[in-house]
């Protein structure tokens, strides 16, 4: 999926996230914060490193963001 734009992708995460404020009841003021609680939930559950997944996710950040 290299050649979508940031808007594709933030795009994806706002229907990400209208389907988790539909799922959880959770308000807009608080679905972004609620959700990256529960990814980081998700993380402990399969062992996975928290930091290290959003240091990897900053970086892809950085590297999309630097595409422009």
């Amino acid at each position: 999926m290299t050649d979508l734009s940031n808007t594709d992708r933030a795009l994806f995460a706002d229907e990400a996230i209208r389907t988790y404020e539909q799922v959880t009841g959770s308000d807009e003021c608080d679905a972004v914060a609620d959700l990256l609680a529960e990814l980081r939930h998700l993380c402990d559950l399969r062992g996975m490193s928290w930091q290290a997944e959003l240091a990897r996710a900053t970086a892809y950040y950085y590297g999309e963001s630097a595409r422009r």
